[in-house]
């Protein structure tokens, strides 16, 4: 378990490499809410308390975590996707986000149009010389 965990925090850690470019300038956000659709304590949760303590200091911002477990992650999920996709809601998820579609044939959101990556989080591609 504790191989796991690790594993996962360097993927996602790998993921963020280019956070430091987008650094250079604004961010466009006083604060950064990180939601986790499953009950604090568990492994997902320390993750995301992980990430918001990194990026917090990255990005010099508040960074905080919020627990909004239940319906198989779906309480949390909606909640990000009707918040405003201006980067400053965040959902660190698991894989029930994306078989809920093939379980549930109503969802209170749509798993491919209501979520994508911030564009002040996507890692810039520099040309190397």
């Amino acid at each position: 378990m504790k191989k796991l965990v690790v594993i996962s925090m360097l993927w996602l850690l790998a993921g963020l490499g280019g956070i430091g470019a987008a650094c250079a300038e604004d961010f466009p956000v006083k604060s950064i809410k990180i939601v986790v659709p499953f009950p604090a304590g568990g492994t997902t949760d320390i993750l995301a308390r992980f990430v918001a303590q990194y990026l917090g200091a990255k990005l010099g911002v508040a960074t905080m975590v919020e627990n909004r477990a239940g319906a198989s992650g779906t309480i949390g999920s909606e909640f990000v996707a009707r918040s405003p996709a201006d980067g400053s809601v965040l959902l660190l998820t698991a894989t029930h986000h994306v078989i809920n579609p093939s379980l549930y044939r109503n969802l209170p959101y749509d798993t491919r149009k209501d979520f994508s990556p911030s564009p002040w989080l996507r890692p810039r591609r520099t040309h190397l010389s």
